[in-house]
């Protein structure tokens, strides 16, 4: 009986053109006109995640993400904080003042910074040219069909964390993201499966709030829609962006 529900909440209709990665092409395409990011270069995005201001810029340069915060001292004198990636570069100011920080401190804040800009951009990302994007089926979920497909990354590209792993549900008829899950080994490693939890347009752009969820460390990542349907995920913590603005750049 279980292997029965199993089989059809996770049903996998393959179709039948052999090359995968064309089809994992067309439908991260078709994401990514469906959620207005096609016309992502040339913007600069605001928005508020938890205790940080961030900010995301694409242009000719290529790009630059960025998160800050105001510190306040004993006495209640103010500096601002400011993490940024430069195309792929870290570095930490406090006011105007660049802060040398150990390898291992600047790897951490480089993670941190570049997972949320990441996830908030989904699924732009998934063209990047170091990701290796396969189809794999069709998996239905909460009773509405989604394309599956698995990402893997480059090690030439694909950073330190090149050895995660994710799988992204993206809906069959809209072409809009549902869910994802990926198993990641950096900071003692885990697997996490997101249900996207509120659709926010903000100038023609869909971004997503999400709830995340954490398996066992040894869960494999095509059952996570399964356990999913079975309640069986223990819920993590809610990622919700505010104040999402978009700008031209300038």
């Amino acid at each position: 009986m279980k292997k029965m529900i199993l089989a059809s909440v996770l049903i996998l209709l393959f179709f039948g053109c052999s090359d995968s990665s064309k089809d994992a092409q067309y439908i991260v395409d078709k994401s990514i006109q469906a959620h207005g990011f096609d016309n992502l270069k040339g913007k600069q995005i605001h928005f508020q995640f938890r205790d940080y201001a961030y900010e995301i810029k694409r242009g000719s340069f290529g790009f630059e993400y960025a998160r800050k915060r105001i510190l306040t001292d004993s006495l209640q004198n103010s500096k601002q904080l400011r993490d940024y990636i430069l195309n792929g570069q870290f570095t930490r100011k406090i006011d105007k003042e660049t802060i040398a920080l150990a390898d291992s401190i600047s790897a951490k804040y480089y993670r941190s910074v570049n997972s949320v800009a990441y996830f908030f951009q989904l699924p732009y990302g998934l063209n990047d040219s170091a990701v290796k994007k396969e189809y794999i089926g069709v998996v239905n979920i909460e009773n509405q069909p989604y394309y599956a497909l698995k990402v893997t990354f480059n090690e030439v590209g694909g950073g330190e964390d090149f050895k995660d792993e994710f799988r992204y549900y993206i809906h069959l008829k809209n072409f809009k993201l549902g869910y994802l899950s990926y198993r990641f080994f950096t900071d003692g490693g885990g697997i996490r499966f997101r249900k996207a939890t509120a659709e926010k347009y903000v100038d023609s752009m869909l971004f997503l709030d999400y709830q995340n969820y954490k398996a066992p460390i040894t869960t494999d990542l095509d059952s996570l829609p399964y356990y999913f349907h079975l309640q069986k995920l223990s819920p993590l913590s809610r990622i919700e962006n505010e104040n999402i603005q978009v700008f031209e750049l300038e």
